[in-house]
């Protein structure tokens, strides 16, 4: 528990407490000093134990007023960055999906192309197959014949 004390005529600027934490100092933009003897409820003063700290600090509204504006512009700041990000990632996305599609379409007539030259040279090998078997055979045939005349002669 505390006391209020109306004492300075402007904003405090400066608030220190003294080494043995019997005393505190204030000092204001009225270029007041004030001193204050730390006592508990029965007027005691208090060990350094007895003393516990606020969380809270003291700021002015102007300045709060900057902190919360330039909160908002680095929140707008992020926010713009992140949508750009986001839409670079879909261009480069979109850019990659692209190659990859242009690239297979190249890879799928490249395979086509290959198919065609495959199928020509397996009917050119059937030809030549088929050539060299009749060959053969009329090479058989006429050595057959020769030996009938050389058998018959």
């Amino acid at each position: 528990e505390w006391t209020e004390h109306q004492c300075h005529a402007s904003s405090i600027t400066k608030m220190r407490i003294s080494y043995d934490d019997g005393f505190l100092f204030t000092v204001g933009e009225d270029a007041c000093l004030y001193t204050f003897k730390i006592m508990d409820k029965e007027g005691r003063g208090l060990k350094a134990k007895d003393i516990t700290y606020a969380e809270e600090i003291l700021i002015s509204k102007s300045d709060l007023q900057e902190k919360d504006t330039a909160m908002k512009e680095l929140k707008t700041r992020v926010y713009e960055l992140n949508m750009e990000n986001e839409y670079q990632l879909r261009l480069k996305d979109m850019n990659h999906h692209e190659k990859t599609k242009e690239l297979t379409e190249k890879f799928i007539q490249e395979m086509e192309s290959l198919k065609t030259k495959n199928q020509v040279l397996k009917t050119d090998k059937d030809k030549e197959e088929a050539k060299h078997e009749e060959e053969r055979q009329e090479l058989i045939e006429r050595q057959h014949q020769e030996l009938q005349d050389l058998e018959s002669a």
